[in-house]
């Protein structure tokens, strides 16, 4: 539902938005020479807020800058 809305609010902005369909993710490792071979239990992760996130390519890799945050309001404790 966020990223629809917040593709509709862009939208009317008239700012261009992925037309790829949204995949939620972690990065854990760019540019990985090999996977390791693991086994582990799905993490469970509650977000509380989500950010607007700059990605800055620079010499020594990408940083990543925040440039606004908003809470998730919701009737659930």
């Amino acid at each position: 539902m966020l990223v629809a809305e917040l593709s509709k609010e862009a939208a009317s902005c008239g700012l261009q938005t992925e037309t790829r369909p949204y995949q939620p993710h972690i990065t854990l490792a760019r540019h990985a020479q090999y996977l390791p071979d693991l086994n582990f239990e799905p993490v469970v992760w509650r977000a509380e807020s989500f950010c607007l996130v700059e990605s800055c390519s620079e010499p020594g890799g990408v940083n990543y800058q925040v440039r606004q945050q908003w809470p998730f309001t919701s009737g659930h404790p």
